[in-house]
């Protein structure tokens, strides 16, 4: 992947229009080169930024697009003056098995205190209001989204077709699904199970 401003303008273009005009790209191919020149000054200010910081080695663009969807995922918006080295890394650490594995742990303890029956589906069993366990403790924080991530598609449940899917939970499952694609190949193992 080639190194530059344009490449890193790319990348937040590229997830922009991935989250808001609901289409799915390549956030890693190269926007025309005339929508880069013609860009606001402060997506060049920006990008020029975020280009120093990755040719430092402080993250890569893999790690931005993820933050960047990440931001989106939870906030709803993206911040460009949160894109520093520091939040970036410290975004990083919730894609991580030794993260997973604390998640792990106190989902264990939820299933205990539930007394759930099927395991991990349960978290993932669609609610009256279109939401599922899982989708709340990630929005609240309480887990780190890598168990969402890791495991929505693996456990599919039946759920009553008269609810409604909210649609806030249709998005954060779609960026989910972009940033497991952008993750894979990365070092998780399988071990997820509880």
């Amino acid at each position: 992947m080639e190194s530059s401003t344009w490449m890193v303008y790319s990348v937040i273009r590229n997830v922009y229009t991935f989250v808001q005009k609901e289409k799915d790209i390549d956030l890693f191919k190269k926007v025309n080169r005339f929508n880069f020149q013609k860009a606001p000054k402060f997506f060049i200010q920006n990008a020029k930024r975020i280009y120093s910081e990755i040719e430092n080695g402080y993250y890569t663009y893999y790690e931005l697009a993820i933050f960047l969807l990440y931001q989106y995922m939870m906030d709803g918006k993206i911040n460009l003056y949160g894109t520093k080295q520091k939040t970036v890394k410290e975004i990083m650490k919730l894609f991580t098995i030794k993260r997973l594995n604390e998640d792990l742990k106190l989902l264990k303890q939820i299933h205990k205190e539930l007394n759930f029956k099927k395991g991990i589906k349960e978290y993932f069993e669609i609610k009256e209001d279109g939401t599922n366990i899982a989708y709340i403790l990630t929005k609240k924080e309480k887990i780190s989204p890598i168990f969402f991530i890791r495991n929505f598609d693996k456990a599919l449940t039946k759920f009553n077709e008269n609810v409604i899917i909210n649609v806030e939970y249709e998005q954060f499952k779609r960026i989910a699904k972009k940033i497991k694609e952008t993750l894979k190949g990365g070092s998780l193992d399988e071990q997820t199970e509880i």
